[in-house]
């Protein structure tokens, strides 16, 4: 007998009248197929921020290293950097950590990495990001622009240039001031401090590094300012010094030395203490986080980045620690990851 069910086979096959009964139900209902419904798919699911382990995070849409960073509006901004290909970008991309997405914000006036950049908590107006120098355009020329960004605005505006061009130096906010610090020169690495005003939008002189450096990452607690690690003057050794500048006195003084010489890392005050996180020593990428509390005057090791990485964005947003982009070895590398981890 020939058609869509086997009646012939079925009969040769002598089943049980248990099977026989199965299968002429499934005929009288007209079953010729049987479907399932699929499971429905799971939601994603949130992961909390914890202190044990780096949260993965949506990576920033375009990859980069060397990048500035810096907080406004409860937004963690990535400016500038070099892509994938080594070029030179205006990109500018905001994390927001409220609902973990991306946004793109106003370009650059020019493409540029190694900068530095701060945010300003501004209380009585928009809050606003300042970004100093860095190398500029694709030829890498040493820039001594300062840009302000309108995070309300999402506009960038032109401000008093610095005294002297420097790129792969560090900034940090101390009081209403922001202190400007080391960097490469034009022919030479600099031990220049200046302090800009953002109020008046104008500079002052502030004491020189005790050595030349570039490469550092500078952080304020509490009345002093800590400069940490750097290259040395020849560009070609991670240094691990820990110092402190009193801004009040002028005075330095320095600290326990860094457990591994570190350049390119990323630097970030919590709760009184100082967060050092990545960096490169010569020839390879760290993924070693360590903390410096200056009650105690040691360091303490953090949970390890989830890989090695140097020049990356990293940012402190409510005792959240963000690393973003980077590079993860000792050559040139890009990469677009973003984690997180909560600060203890």
């Amino acid at each position: 007998m020939k058609g869509p069910f086997p009646f012939g086979i079925i009969s040769k096959m002598k089943l049980g009248a248990f099977a026989l009964a199965v299968i002429f139900a499934l005929v009288i209902a007209g079953c010729s197929t049987v479907s399932i419904s699929p499971s429905p798919t799971p939601e994603p699911v949130d992961t909390p921020v914890t202190a044990q382990l780096w949260t993965p995070l949506p990576p920033i849409p375009t990859p980069r290293t060397a990048a500035a960073v810096a907080v406004a509006d409860g937004r963690v901004y990535v400016m500038g950097g070099l892509d994938e290909l080594g070029r030179p970008s205006r990109k500018v991309e905001a994390f927001n950590p409220r609902d973990k997405s991306w946004k793109v914000g106003a370009s650059l006036p020019r493409p540029v990495y190694d900068a530095a950049a701060v945010g300003l908590d501004r209380k009585d107006g928009p809050d606003k990001i300042i970004l100093f120098g860095g190398f500029a355009g694709r030829r890498g020329e040493v820039s001594d622009a300062v840009y302000r960004y309108d995070a309300h605005a999402n506009a960038w505006s032109d401000a008093a240039p610095m005294p002297a061009p420097r790129a792969a130096l560090s900034a940090t906010v101390y009081g209403s001031r922001v202190y400007v610090i080391g960097g490469v020169e034009e022919d030479a690495v600099s031990s220049r401090i200046e302090i800009y005003d953002p109020a008046s939008d104008s500079w002052a002189q502030g004491p020189s590094l005790q050595s030349k450096r570039s490469h550092m990452s500078a952080v304020a607690v509490g009345r002093l300012i800590y400069v940490i690690g750097g290259k040395d003057e020849t560009g070609s050794a991670s240094l691990d010094l820990l110092e402190t500048l009193d801004p009040v006195t002028g005075a330095w003084a320095e600290l326990q030395e860094l457990e591994v010489g570190r350049a390119d890392m990323g630097a970030l005050e919590h709760n009184g203490r100082v967060y050092i996180l990545g960096g490169e020593n010569i020839d390879m990428a760290l993924d070693l986080v360590q903390t410096f509390d200056p009650k105690l005057a040691r360091w303490q090791t953090f949970q390890p980045m989830p890989s090695a990485l140097h020049g990356a964005a990293t940012a402190n947003v409510d005792g959240i620690a963000y690393a973003i982009g980077g590079s993860d070895g000792p050559g040139f590398s890009v990469v677009g990851d973003a984690y997180a981890i909560a600060l203890q």
